[in-house]
């Protein structure tokens, strides 16, 4: 009877680990797809926000071309709409890639592009077509992009 016993508790705490790691494995999954649906969503927002009309807008006595603010609102109004945005997400879920770090690259690079020496200003629809077509390259690295 001991042994019958002793068996059936070690037979029941390797049930117990086997469950408990197949729900931490399945959450950590989840997290880990919930983390790459909010970057995706992110990255929407960016490029939606990039593909806005340039529209003519005085800053500091100068007239500049900067996108549609109702089109920017739009684009992040979507972002706060998406479901994943009510999520929270810890640093290292969302930096488990480069995605971040290439986009600012990508968006630096192009600034650097759009600036004219001449006028010491930048030049927002240079800087607004090689932000489009860099950001559209980087789906080629992150799939979940696509």
């Amino acid at each position: 009877v001991n042994k019958r016993v002793f068996y059936s508790i070690v037979l029941l705490i390797i049930i117990g680990l086997a469950v408990f790691y197949l729900l931490y494995s399945y959450t950590q999954d989840d997290r880990e797809e919930d983390a790459k649906e909010y970057k995706k969503a992110l990255y929407n927002s960016i490029l939606c926000q990039h593909k806005c009309p340039l529209v003519a807008q005085n800053i500091t006595n100068m007239t500049l071309m900067v996108p549609s603010k109702e089109c920017v609102d739009m684009c992040t109004d979507e972002l706060k709409k998406n479901p994943i945005s009510n999520k929270s997400f810890e640093d290292a879920e969302l930096l488990s890639d480069n995605l971040f770090a290439d986009l600012a690259s990508v968006l630096d690079s192009c600034k650097a592009d759009s600036f004219d020496n001449r006028s010491l200003s930048y030049n927002n629809s240079i800087y607004i077509s090689c932000s489009l077509e860099k950001m559209e390259s980087l789906k080629s690295n992150y799939t979940y992009l696509e």
